[in-house]
């Protein structure tokens, strides 16, 4: 019995300074430490082939301006949901102006469309391409602790087709 008494404190001391010197999750203390501010990504690319960059969009490559790739954004973490704007450079005035704006995802994903604006080249734009190009960025807006991140800028080009369908006739079609 001595020696069960012998083996039974020295147990007990080691086990007492264990649970003081041990980290908290070792003995399951349910103390909670600060959470640290999440490192934000932000990741671009076009739909078609995954790379970011400047593109050239002719005319003839695309049955209509709706089949031009769009912008996908991945943000993590995904929450809070953010605002991610489309900004051209506006050459007049050395500003960038709001020309597109979209809202993540629950997945942190957001999808931006782009295409010639050719209001923007002439008055008497009537719908279709027109060939200019244009300086563009991405924007994420700052939400709940994240901050504001902004992409490096990229040239987009849009190229009109030089032939005018308009004057073909049914002639010119095969059927």
């Amino acid at each position: 019995m001595k020696l069960g008494r012998n083996l039974l404190l020295p147990l007990l001391l080691s086990l007492f300074a264990f649970s003081h010197i041990a980290p908290s999750s070792a003995v399951g203390s349910t103390q909670s430490s600060k959470p640290s501010a999440k490192q934000q990504t932000l990741v671009w690319s076009w739909s078609d082939t995954n790379e970011r960059g400047g593109r050239e969009f002719a005319e003839e490559e695309y049955w209509s301006v709706e089949d031009i790739p769009v912008i996908e954004l991945k943000i993590s973490p995904v929450n809070p949901s953010r605002r991610v704007l489309l900004e051209r450079f506006n050459d007049a005035d050395q500003t960038w102006e709001v020309i597109a704006e979209e809202r993540t995802n629950t997945k942190g994903e957001a999808i931006i469309f782009i295409g010639p604006d050719c209001q923007e080249i002439s008055d008497y734009a009537d719908g279709s391409w027109c060939d200019y190009s244009e300086t563009l960025r991405l924007r994420v807006l700052k939400a709940l602790g994240q901050k504001q991140r902004i992409s490096q800028s990229f040239e987009v080009t849009y190229v009109s087709s030089e032939d005018d369908w308009s004057s073909d006739s049914d002639e010119d079609w095969d059927d």
